[in-house]
């Protein structure tokens, strides 16, 4: 019988433990370890920071769903892991392991831009969604700027917010008493998308008068102030950023990590230094995005890797990343998108727009929430 410890119950460590049940029944003993025991589904942050979802509504209980599939549950932090002697430290206990799977997701480095506490708004957590929601009821107007740090590897959310914040000032009628900017560090908006992606937010700007700054990298957000390191700045009376991602910490000193803290993976998702170890979502050495979609598309061809090695499955997989995401921009209107020319592909468009995209979103994250993570279908 293998022990096989989840570490991290966001999206991929939640499909990764609903998978591996799935694939190898009850035989070999799943672990899942947290330092949080409640997961709040990220995609739907940008709902609650305008107010239309609400926390409840996209809460799951990690002990109450792991106990119904016979897993265990740990919550602590992982401090230490030590693969050659293939064991995890948490906050008071020594783990054993035969199968490490790491969805620890990333450390977001809001401390390396100065002012962001004070004056800064993110969407990160449950209680970032929050406090942006407060602060949106209470905005008059003025300026609103949002935007990715440099190191970013994640648009979608700063998009979502900019373009719902929008029609939601439309809908109050008013909309002509806010400026809106959005900056980044790359040549262009939504990089990863490929050149009919970028096109489609560009025309998105224009048609909804909002100012695009580009090849600026962020120096610090002050008082009503959002400042650039060429030395210009934007007058902002709300400030939306997306923060560099770093590894997670735990990994120093492992020997699975490298480059910006970062576990790099073969296509199997496997550790290139150590077989029994693998890895998916934010925290994997990759080029592109991090998104939701690429966290538990990994952990599903990870469940099948260990099942094919624990001769449960008679095939293993490979993992090939890519954007497909649906970007919610106010009301009934959204942009499903699909790319992969960051990768080498071809892929980039925007096959399906308005309502029906938007019902998309919709569908899945009532559709995740009711089935636990346990899904066979990921958007």
């Amino acid at each position: 019988m293998a022990k096989i410890i989840i570490a991290g119950g966001g999206f991929g460590g939640i499909v990764a433990a609903q998978s591996l049940r799935n694939e190898l029944g009850n035989e070999h003993d799943i672990l899942l370890i947290s330092n949080l025991d409640k997961f709040y589904m990220r995609a739907a942050f940008p709902g609650v920071a305008l107010g239309h979802i609400n926390p409840e509504e996209i809460v799951l209980s990690l002990p109450e769903l792991l106990h119904k599939r016979n897993i265990d549950f740990l919550a602590g932090e992982i401090e230490k892991v030590d693969p050659k002697e293939q064991k995890v430290y948490s906050s008071d206990q020594t783990i054993d392991y035969d199968y490490l799977v790491m969805a620890m997701g990333a450390h977001f480095a809001y401390e390396k831009i100065p002012g962001f506490k004070d004056y800064g708004h993110s969407l990160q957590t449950i209680d970032m969604a929050l406090k942006l929601r407060k602060a949106i009821s209470s905005f008059k107007g003025g300026t609103f700027v949002a935007g990715v740090a440099q190191n970013s590897p994640c648009e979608g959310p700063a998009l979502e917010v900019l373009f719902q914040l929008d029609h939601y000032l439309r809908e109050k009628g008013k909309r002509d008493q806010t400026e809106f900017h959005y900056f980044t560090a790359k040549p262009v908006a939504f990089a990863p998308g490929g050149p009919v992606v970028q096109d489609f937010v560009k025309e998105q700007f224009e048609k909804h008068n909002i100012h695009l700054h580009v090849n600026v990298e962020l120096s610090e957000i002050a008082e009503n102030e959002v400042r650039f390191k060429d030395g210009h700045a934007l007058e902002s009376q709300l400030s939306f950023i997306m923060p560099a991602y770093e590894g997670p910490k735990g990994l120093q000193g492992s020997g699975l990590v490298g480059e910006g803290g970062f576990v790099p993976v073969n296509e199997q998702l496997r550790s290139v230094h150590y077989p029994n170890v693998f890895a998916t979502g934010d925290m994997i050495q990759m080029v592109g995005p991090k998104m939701g979609h690429n966290a538990m598309a990994g952990a599903k061809v990870i469940a099948r890797n260990i099942a094919h090695e624990l001769r449960v499955s008679n095939a293993n997989a490979l993992y090939t990343p890519e954007v497909l995401c649906v970007m919610e921009m106010g009301g009934d209107n959204a942009a499903y998108i699909e790319a992969d020319t960051i990768w080498g592909g071809t892929r980039s468009k925007v096959p399906v727009t308005g309502p029906v995209a938007a019902f998309m979103k919709k569908s899945f994250k009532e559709y995740f929430v009711r089935e636990q993570g346990n899904i066979d279908y990921i958007l």
